[in-house]
């Protein structure tokens, strides 16, 4: 893939300080999906990320939001930012974008692991690769400004300046395994306790949770409920459907608790949980499996009137999720 050739060179960070005596905020950028060529508002990017790249066509001046960044371009700029299950991106075309204290300059990208902690690295991206990828989805105008940047690197391999990597922040893992993985750690819901928490991820994640009960919505719970519950119905091709399914059921058993989620109490860590092996079926029904034994998990308990609602939260993959609402 396209994110294969770095070199040594780190851009060299920056940061300022504009005082903006202007009462009005700075445009917004046009934002485009690769995938089909679509316009997109700003507020649908987290959930557009989940299942594609877009295309940030700045003016001089302009600022889009991402997640906990804010990437502003001092020029005319054109930047494709993704998401992937392992990383954040955004790789520049043309122009120059200002981000976490960083300048990105043509044929840079700027990478994220998905923790907050983690610091950004600006690295060089094989152009060759990345020009072949967008003319494929038809980003024709893209793909000729990073064409220019493939004619300047073809002479840096040739002289050996540019060294080879086997990284790929778009797909860092095999197109099978990414596609699963994405499928529970790309939520934006996820992203968004993960990259942008001003607490602990298990601590967001509970509290995401009880507010999703407290509006009862099953399609905010969902995405929070741990995948080890739902290995059969992905196997199926109904994971999605089964995690709404399930997130449904909970509500309905909770019958209607008016949860405080600002009432977050710590309890004492469970030693293990017991859950479904294989997780319930797009009806939610109980598995008839053996159990299987989650370690590790956190308790977290909210008042709910004159009741308390306990959620536990686990660590699956990378990500953290919720193991058990009772």
């Amino acid at each position: 893939m396209w994110c294969k050739h770095f070199s040594a060179r780190w851009s060299i960070g920056f940061s300022s300080l504009v005082l903006l005596l202007s009462a009005f905020a700075p445009a917004a950028p046009k934002v485009t999906v690769v995938n089909d060529g679509r316009d997109l508002e700003p507020s649908a990017l987290p959930l557009e990320l989940s299942r594609s790249w877009v295309e940030v066509d700045f003016a001089a001046g302009e600022q889009l939001k991402v997640f906990d960044l804010t990437l502003e371009a001092p020029e005319a700029a054109k930047v494709i930012v993704g998401v992937s299950s392992e990383y954040l991106f955004a790789a520049c075309a043309s122009g120059r974008v200002a981000v976490d204290g960083r300048t990105v300059e043509p044929g840079e990208v700027i990478v994220w692991k998905h923790d907050a902690e983690y610091r950004p690295a600006v690295r060089r991206f094989s152009a060759r690769d990345f020009e072949s990828v967008l003319r494929d989805k038809g980003r024709t105008e893209v793909a000729d400004a990073v064409k220019v940047v493939a004619r300047a690197q073809k002479s840096e391999r040739f002289w050996g300046t540019l060294r080879a990597s086997s990284v790929n922040v778009g797909v860092p893992l095999k197109p099978a395994a990414e596609r699963l993985r994405r499928g529970y750690l790309v939520q934006p819901a996820i992203l968004e306790i993960r990259r942008g928490a001003s607490e602990p991820v298990a601590d967001a994640t509970a509290r995401a949770a009880a507010r999703a009960i407290a509006a009862q919505d099953a399609e905010a719970l969902a995405p929070l409920l741990t995948p080890a519950f739902f290995r059969d119905a992905s196997k199926l091709g109904q994971f999605d459907p089964a995690r709404l399914a399930m997130a449904k059921l909970v509500l309905s058993n909770l019958n209607g608790a008016k949860i405080d989620p600002t009432s977050l109490t710590r309890a004492a860590a469970a030693a293990a949980t017991t859950v479904p092996a294989s997780g319930p079926t797009t009806s939610a029904s109980a598995s008839t499996r053996p159990a299987s034994v989650v370690a590790g998990t956190s308790s977290y308990q909210f008042t709910a009137g004159d009741r308390t609602v306990t959620i536990d939260v686990g660590g699956f993959d990378s990500g953290v999720f919720v193991t058990a609402i009772r």
